[in-house]
This record gives C-alpha cells, sequence and structure tokens, in this order.
C-alpha cells in the first residue's frame, strides 16, 4: 500500500486501468474486476470516454455492496465547466456512486489546452464546484506531456495526476517527479508496458515502483491471470538486479528507435496523405481492441494508406518527430504485418455473409 499523496487515501501498488476490459463480455469482465479486488487492488481508473466500452459500466456492477473497498477515479475529455459538470454527473449516474473519489480533467497535452480548462469558464471551475457539493472529493489531470503536468501540479489546483512512464518514456522522473514530491501530488502511471508491447512485466513494473513518487499503476488487465501476476510484482517489489538492468538497457535501445511516445507534438505533413501518427501506435491498439472493432473504425483504409511509403523518398515525417524516429520505415513494416491481416479479415466476413 502507497500513500497517494495529499489526498491520503492509501492505494495498493498495483491498480486497475480501465480500458483492456472492453475485451471481456460484461459477465466475465465484472469476475475479472471483483477478483482483482479480492486480491487486493484498490485502486480503479475508468473514464468517460471508456464507456463506449462500458468501462464504467462494468465497474458500477463490479462494486455493488463494495463500495468501501475501492477507489474510483474517472474523467472526462472536455475542457468547459458545463460540459464537465454534465460529465461528472454521467459518471455518478453510469456507476451508481452518491461520489466519485477522484475526477481527471482527461487528456490535457498542451500549454493551450492547461490554459483553457483552468481559465474562466473551464473544467477545472466545474471539478471545483463538483468537490463542494461533494460529488467528487479529489480533483486530478491526465495527459501526456510531463512539461504540461508539471505546469498543473504548480498551480496547486489539483490533488491527483494520471501520467504515462515507462523504462523507455522516463522523463517524468525528472521534468515532472520533483514538482509531485514537492507539491505532494499523488502520481499514477498509465503505458507501464508501453500499451502491452513491452515483455516480461514483471520487471517493467518493478523499474517504475522503484521511483517514490510512484503512487500506484494503473495496469490493463482482462484475464484472471494477469491480475495474479501483476499483484505478486505489487506485494514484493524485489529491486532490479543486475541481469535485468542489463537487459533492460537492451530492451530501451531496441525500443527507442520503435515506441511511439504518445506526446502529441508532432504535426504530420505527409505528401502522400499516410496517417503515421495515428498508426504509430497501431501495434497498442491492436492488442487492446483486437481487429473487428479496428475495422469498425476504418483502420484498413489507414493501413492501405501505408502502400505509398514503399517508394516515398521524402523525409518530412522524420523531421515532424521530436524523437526522429524512422517513420517510413516503420510504416512500411505495418504494411507487412497488417496488409494480411486485413485481407484475411475481409476474406472472413465475405464467405460468413455469402453463408448467410
Amino acid at each position: 500500500m502507497r500513500r497517494l499523496g495529499r489526498t491520503g487515501l492509501q492505494v495498493a501498488a498495483i491498480g486497475c486501468g480501465g480500458i483492456p476490459i472492453f475485451r471481456a463480455e460484461k459477465p466475465e469482465a465484472v469476475k475479472v474486476l471483483r477478483y482483482a479486488m479480492d486480491k487486493g487492488v484498490n485502486y480503479f481508473d475508468t473514464a468517460r470516454g471508456y464507456d463506449k466500452g462500458g468501462s464504467e459500466e462494468r465497474l458500477a456492477e463490479a462494486i455493488k455492496g463494495r463500495r468501501d473497498e475501492v477507489v474510483i477515479a474517472s474523467k472526462a475529455t472536455v475542457r468547459t465547466r458545463d460540459e464537465m459538470m454534465q460529465s461528472v454527473e454521467e459518471s455518478l449516474k453510469t456507476l451508481g456512486v452518491d461520489t466519485i473519489d477522484i475526477y481527471k480533467c482527461h487528456h490535457v497535452i498542451t500549454p493551450e489546452e492547461w490554459a483553457q480548462v483552468s481559465g474562466p469558464g473551464g473544467a477545472m471551475e466545474a471539478l471545483i464546484e463538483a468537490r463542494e457539493q461533494g460529488k467528487i472529493r479529489f480533483i486530478g489531470i491526465s495527459g501526456h506531456r510531463p512539461e504540461v503536468l508539471a505546469e498543473a501540479v504548480k498551480s496547486d489546483m489539483i490533488d491527483v495526476l494520471l501520467v504515462p512512464f515507462n523504462f523507455v518514456k522516463d522523463e517524468p522522473a525528472t521534468v515532472l517527479f520533483p514538482h509531485t514530491q514537492a507539491h505532494d501530488v499523488g502520481v499514477t502511471i498509465m503505458k507501464p508496458l508501453g500499451g502491452s508491447l513491452f515483455q516480461h512485466a514483471d520487471i517493467c513494473l518493478r523499474w517504475i515502483l522503484q521511483h517514490e513518487a510512484v503512487s500506484t499503476i494503473c495496469v490493463g488487465m482482462w484475464k484472471m491471470w494477469e491480475v495474479d501476476q501483476n499483484v505478486m510484482v505489487g506485494k514484493n517489489p524485489e529491486p532490479l538486479n543486475p541481469e535485468e538492468l542489463d537487459w533492460l538497457a537492451d530492451e530501451r535501445a531496441r525500443w527507442d528507435r520503435e515506441y511511439c511516445r504518445l506526446c502529441y507534438t508532432c504535426e504530420p505533413n505527409c505528401k502522400e496523405d499516410v496517417p503515421s501518427r495515428s498508426l504509430m501506435i497501431l501495434d497498442l491498439n491492436y492488442r487492446r481492441f483486437g481487429i473487428k472493432r479496428m475495422m469498425a473504425q476504418g483502420i484498413d483504409k489507414q493501413i492501405a494508406a501505408t502502400a505509398a511509403c514503399a517508394t516515398c523518398a521524402h523525409q518530412s515525417c522524420i523531421e515532424d518527430c521530436d524523437y526522429h524516429l524512422p517513420i517510413p520505415d516503420l510504416m512500411r513494416r505495418i504494411h507487412r504485418t497488417y496488409m494480411p491481416i486485413v485481407e484475411a479479415y475481409n476474406a472472413r466476413q465475405g464467405a460468413a455473409a455469402q453463408a448467410g
């Protein structure tokens, strides 16, 4: 158990992220969430945006009769006071609770967005009102750029934050955590495994838990065996030994040239209209949502567009990336990997339609 900053809440080192639970049917999802509670997981992070997959709805069912065992964090990607007040009310209704422990302004990426939500008529006004009315207990923020989150921390308007942090995207350790510790803001972590891309979850999680600023890691889980493995790490996060540190160094060198940090600072200017920014996290989304859900969102057309990268001589996408990742090479790999999957899926769907 760890203290969640100035909230004073005690949370398990391993918490539960609310996205992958989409993959399970509702009855199974509820079983997994309750099983996690049985194993000592008490921090559950969800969002209004996640509820298109039923995340808040599944959590509501799981906590019936057990509300006092859990710390609930939800969030909404809205920017104005009125929109946020509506989102809080919707979350309260969906979750079936009178009070939500932590409510966050979700996906605040740029300094301009922080200025908007924290300014007059912004979403933070609603969260302050909701706290005064007892609808929420604490105010939070989530985002991907540690320098922007640091400004939010220094404002003393927030109690908790959610940020990506792993052995590749490690900037928060130096850019953000000194400020959270100085202001006693609780730190919760997303993308601990790079969005399910990294192997050896136990080593990845233990690396994160070595950082004293971290209160809990929101690990996405939708299988009971995942709960067992992750909880085991949280109960006994042993320091990494030299061999494990060497392995992490090798993995970092490998992923350093492949892993999109989700910083949202690039402004792709592809002459062939290849949506490289969204495709950079295709591996992540494929593992998260599966091909059926992605096809419904038109991913086949995006993948097909990468055919243009085979003969492209432009380098603008590399220049647009703050990390100068070899994006044309990565787009060519995506085409080789996913076009056969898309074609096989379409063939199965066509055969099923004919048979029906």
